[in-house]
């Protein structure tokens, strides 16, 4: 064969083979928003859920979105999920679901509509799950009877990361916070980078921080999704 077209041709091939994602990834993300109006809030609408849902879709995860789910639902298939992240109303120990019913990590047998994940996970459980965002007021506090859910996640169960807030936040901070964290880190940023710059982006944006600066990260901050 004439070797100039051979050359063409081998540079053809090169030009038309298929790429190869070097970050590509796979697993399932359950994302929850609640509109529940529990401990005097507002409805909480439904936050960066969608910003979130694309931005994993977008590199590989099958990412399904819910609204208003019970407890118990919420809580049943979190050991199937590499990411998990939910927008809520929170207190300290707690975050609230459908029907007013709620999530903590210990388990408070006077509450029936407590549902913990002490109650239904043993240690190492959440092994496979690389980030747990739990995005409501005060979800990184710890409550003396309900336990503190990060800390849980990570220490006892064995996600890779939580990440969630000590004190009340501001919904339209929180949203746009929550959409900059997670395109980060499906940008490939470790959580901590990714926190750090989305409490600064949310800063340039509101000239406030709307409480999102309180963000904490528990387990390993320099965890990956992508």
């Amino acid at each position: 064969m004439n070797k100039k077209i051979l050359l063409v041709l081998l540079a053809m091939l090169l030009t038309f083979s298929p790429s190869v994602t070097a970050n590509a990834v796979s697993g399932q993300c359950e994302i929850y928003w609640m509109t529940s109006t529990a401990y005097g809030g507002s409805g909480v609408g439904a936050g960066g859920t969608e910003a979130i849902q694309n931005s994993l879709s977008n590199i590989g995860y099958d990412a399904i979105r819910y609204q208003d789910i019970h407890a118990y639902y919420v809580r049943k298939a979190m050991s199937s999920d590499a990411v998990f992240a939910i927008v809520t109303h929170g207190v300290a120990g707690r975050i609230v679901c459908d029907d007013d019913t709620t999530i903590s990590a210990k388990n408070v047998s006077s509450n029936s509509s407590n549902y913990a994940l002490a109650a239904s996970f043993k240690s190492g459980d959440f092994s496979s799950m690389k980030l747990a965002y739990y995005g409501s007021c005060m979800s990184a506090r710890t409550d003396s009877r309900y336990g503190n859910l990060l800390s849980y996640t990570t220490s006892t169960l064995g996600a890779s990361s939580a990440l969630g807030f000590y004190n009340s936040v501001y919904d339209a901070e929180a949203t746009y916070f929550e959409e900059q964290l997670f395109s980060r880190l499906c940008s490939g940023d470790t959580v901590s980078e990714a926190a750090a710059a989305a409490k600064a982006a949310t800063y340039s944006k509101y000239s406030d921080y709307g409480e999102v600066d309180s963000y904490k990260i528990y387990g390993t901050s320099s965890t990956k999704i992508n």
